[in-house]
């Protein structure tokens, strides 16, 4: 290192060359591959020729010399990328009597985008307008339009419970979940709805012709009916089937609905689950048929197994019926 004396008589020790170049780098934040390209420099002025210096690095001779021609020991910046953002931009005019007739056209016919707003801008006032000149009337008079449909559904969710917001207690009927699965085989489409406690387990199924509100309040009751009533929310997704008469029935019960979010089948995983069941150990065994009272006297008798015989390994090897019964005590259900 080098040495100098201040006035005073202390001793300063300046760093080397290429050390002040990397400190510099350090405080001028430079980016990696500025750092980079200082290094090649460095390496170059402690007497490395440039063939060597390219061949050490990796690099072409026509990067290191593109660079070398910026490369200034008291400007590191230059050996940063330069912006790609084009210099000059076309600016988006529009004269304030095209706007007028945009504004217009727009409050006429909100249904309609731009593309169209164009069309009918040029066959009225014979004069040639671009899309993105329409669109920026539109943004800067702030006449986007929303769906009518969108709308709907935005102030349905709102009012809408989620699923997500229930805090879930491990108890026998605090939340049964309830989805639906649609086959289409041989032409003929069939529905079958499901329930299922998300804690017992005890679940039920049926199959249908239609799909309906009517359907999925007829497979509540049936699940009510098998759970002796001990059902204290329900969980479902947001299909028409729990809508109407399904929410009418729920509504008088007092039994609180929740919803999945959209297109978010996580919200619903035990059912998810239980339909995955349904399909390997009863649809894949065999039982398929169109014909809906056949179809049902065998779901019926599957499902007294799945619920009554076959072990569950999330419950300790228990039977749905056996978990339920066990984890809530007879004079639970005697006023029921």
């Amino acid at each position: 290192m080098n040495e100098y004396r201040l006035p005073w008589g202390k001793q300063h020790e300046l760093l080397e060359k290429h050390e002040r170049w990397r400190k510099q780098a350090e405080l001028l934040k430079l980016s990696k591959k500025a750092k980079q390209r200082l290094e090649w420099f460095i390496y170059h002025d402690k007497g490395n020729n440039v063939r060597r210096t390219c061949r050490y690095f990796g690099i072409g001779k026509s990067v290191f010399y593109k660079w070398f021609a910026v490369f200034d020991p008291a400007n590191f910046r230059a050996l940063e990328d330069a912006s790609r953002a084009p210099v000059s931009r076309r600016q988006h005019e529009v004269n304030p009597k095209q706007e007028d007739r945009v504004v217009v056209l727009r409050k006429l016919n909100p249904e309609y985008g731009k593309m169209k707003l164009k069309a009918i801008y040029e066959r009225e006032y014979q004069e040639d307008i671009s899309s993105w000149q329409v669109q920026l009337v539109i943004e800067k008079y702030h006449l986007q339009s929303v769906p009518r449909d969108k709308r709907l559904f935005k102030k349905n969710s709102q009012s809408k419970r989620k699923t997500i917001e229930l805090e879930k207690r491990q108890i026998p009927g605090f939340l049964v979940a309830f989805d639906s699965i649609v086959l289409n085989r041989n032409g003929k489409v069939r529905y079958i709805v499901t329930g299922i406690d998300t804690v017992s387990k005890i679940a039920w199924a049926r199959m249908y012709s239609t799909h309906s509100s009517a359907t999925a309040k007829d497979l509540f009751i049936r699940l009510y009916a098998v759970a002796k009533g001990n059902i204290l929310n329900t969980c479902q997704d947001n299909g028409s089937e729990f809508e109407k008469e399904f929410a009418a029935l729920l509504s008088s019960l007092d039994i609180p609905q929740y919803f999945s979010r959209v297109k978010t089948a996580k919200d619903n995983p035990i059912c998810e689950r239980f339909n995955g069941i349904l399909k390997q150990e009863f649809l894949r065994q065999g039982n398929w048929t169109s014909d809906i009272v056949e179809f049902n006297h065998k779901l019926t008798k599957w499902l007294l197994k799945y619920n009554m015989y076959r072990p569950h390994q999330s419950l300790n090897y228990l039977t749905p019926f056996q978990y339920h019964y066990q984890a809530l005590p007879e004079k639970a259900f005697s006023t029921m």
